[in-house]
Order: C-alpha cells, then sequence, then structure tokens
C-alpha cells in the first residue's frame, strides 16, 4: 500500500515539471510538498513496521517466559517430592567427611576408619594367644 503511494506522488512531481502554466518557484514548492509527504510517509511506514515488530518480539518472550515458569514450578515440585521421599526413607547424612561411614568389602557400614591391614588386603585376624609356661 505504501509503494502504491509513494509511486502515485512520484509521478505527481513528473507531473508538476512538465506543467509549464505555473511559475518555477510555484512547481519547486509543489515539488517540495510531495517529496516531505513521500519522507513523511516512509518513515511513517518503517515506524508502524518497528513498532509491529516490537509487539511480535514481546508477545513471543511473554509466551516464553510462561512456558519457563511453568517449567520451573514442575521440576521444583518433582525435587521437592524426590527430597521429602529420601528424608522418609533414609537419614540425613553428616555433611563432614570424618564422620561418613566406610563400606568394608563385605558390604556392613561402620564409622571408624578401616584399619591398615583391611586396606591392603592382608587378613587383620587376631593371632591366637601363645601359652607361656
Amino acid at each position: 500500500m505504501a509503494e502504491l503511494e509513494v509511486a502515485k506522488h512520484g509521478k505527481n512531481v513528473v507531473h508538476l515539471m512538465a506543467k509549464k502554466e505555473h511559475a518555477l518557484s510555484h512547481r519547486l514548492r509543489e515539488i517540495a510538498v510531495e517529496i516531505a509527504i513521500i519522507v513523511f510517509a516512509v518513515s511513517m511506514s518503517i515506524w508502524l513496521h518497528g513498532l509491529s515488530e516490537h509487539h511480535h518480539q514481546q508477545q513471543e518472550v511473554r509466551s516464553f517466559l510462561v512456558g519457563l515458569k511453568g517449567d520451573l514450578e514442575g521440576d521444583v515440585k518433582a525435587l521437592t517430592n524426590i527430597s521429602e521421599g529420601k528424608r522418609a526413607s533414609t537419614p540425613i547424612m553428616p555433611t563432614s567427611p570424618a564422620s561418613i561411614p566406610i563400606r568394608s568389602r563385605t558390604g556392613q557400614s561402620s564409622s571408624k576408619p578401616m584399619p591398615p591391614a583391611m586396606r591392603t588386603g592382608t587378613s587383620c585376624r587376631p593371632r591366637a594367644a601363645s601359652t607361656v609356661s
């Protein structure tokens, strides 16, 4: 639509230059008015197009943020359920590394550190008491 208006005003400029019945100053004023109308129409068209693009981008951002909010709310609920499930089934683990129970090879946990003999794989059975007579 804007292209048609520009073409129409362009034809008016050519038509005004061809008229010989008016003085040159009058024709130049009319040409200046036609050029001002063209510049104003093109500027207005560009401004309205930018405004429309901005509106569409804001709608996309709004829908993205609504979706993100829903995803985050779902994640919070899932993490809360997981957290509550672990609290109910297992005791809270201590945070200090020294107080974390160590599992032996048999799978039993112990709060005491493993003796060096068990770490190397050697036996740590107590020796039979020797009878000294």
